[in-house]
């Protein structure tokens, strides 16, 4: 991962948008076919916390977290890397810094929902200690640290 950096919400809606139009086919149904992406990369921008990879001046990888500060739990909505980045360890880099930030800002638990049939996203999870909560058709709802009490 050479000339790769990692920044802290300081991605555009647009560096955004772009970056998801890239990655949508890679989501179990496409990210395109679910949401309008300008619409959730400004919902992104302005309610999420992102972990970007940038390579120079482009956007290769992105997590968005949405924290609860009442609850202090914390919900990952989007985990995303450009195709050159793919199986190069750059997901679980961010993964890992993203999880450490919550960890040291005393945010509880932490979860995500990832289609049951994405065999390497749900092992790279699993090795992140996220655990299986609940299945709902294909989509699987994995916690890491306490469940939520309530949704």
């Amino acid at each position: 991962m050479d000339g790769v950096s990692i920044r802290q919400d300081t991605a555009s809606a647009d560096e955004i948008v772009s970056h998801l139009s890239e990655c949508s086919a890679d989501f179990v149904p496409p990210l395109a076919s679910r949401v309008d992406l300008p619409t959730y990369a400004a919902k992104l921008r302005a309610a999420a916390t992102t972990y970007e990879a940038w390579h120079g001046p482009d956007l290769v990888g992105l997590i968005a977290v949405y924290r609860n500060a009442t609850t202090r739990a914390a919900f990952i909505t989007s985990v995303s890397t450009s195709t050159r980045y793919r199986r190069s360890g750059l997901a679980r880099s961010l993964l890992t810094e993203a999880l450490q930030q919550l960890d040291v800002t005393g945010y509880g638990p932490t979860e995500l929902e990832v289609d049951s049939q994405s065999d390497a996203a749900v092992g790279l999870y699993r090795s992140l200690d996220f655990t299986e909560a609940e299945v709902t058709g294909s989509t699987v709802r994995m916690t890491r640290g306490s469940h939520l009490a309530s949704e």
